[in-house]
């Protein structure tokens, strides 16, 4: 019984962090928040409908983005090499083109209250989607791609600038 519970692990004795299993993916949660947020803003101006729904969905949004932007920083400071190999992975690096999607979008939701930091947030989305598209095309030419892991994430940050 005591070599039993010589191997149980105590509850601040983690090896791994939680936040190594998140994954930048989630980023398209706030995509599709944001997404839902101007359907019902469309929805509600069309047949008269409060306001305060997509106004709601928007603040979720928001809030979802800051909440995943700071457990993902602070996955990039505790588990960097994590984050390396997330980037690196040939399908799931490319939904880190989720983050700057997301500072696209939700200036949208943002600008009514403060023009601003939507007008901040989009150039620094543009910016980053920019790169990010460099980084997809230079990692096409440079590497040789397999099909199994295309994906239709790959084109996003092509098909922004078309």
């Amino acid at each position: 019984m005591s070599t039993q519970l010589a191997n149980v692990q105590s509850p601040g004795t983690y090896t791994r962090s939680a936040l190594n299993y998140l994954p930048v993916g989630l980023f398209g949660s706030v995509m599709g928040l944001a997404s839902l947020s101007f359907a019902w803003h469309l929805a509600s101006s069309r047949y008269a409908l409060s306001p305060f729904i997509p106004q709601a969905i928007g603040i979720a949004a928001v809030a979802t983005f800051f909440a995943l932007t700071a457990a993902y920083l602070v996955k990039v400071v505790t588990s960097p090499a994590e984050v390396m190999a997330e980037f690196r992975h040939p399908i799931a690096g490319s939904l880190f083109g989720t983050v700057p999607l997301c500072l696209l979008q939700l200036p949208v939701i943002i600008a009514p209250f403060d023009l601003l930091a939507a007008q901040i947030m989009w150039l620094i989305g543009a910016a980053g989607m920019a790169a990010f598209a460099w980084l997809v095309v230079n990692r096409w030419m440079s590497d040789r791609q397999q099909v199994a892991h295309a994906t239709p994430a790959w084109i996003i940050p092509i098909c922004w600038f078309a």
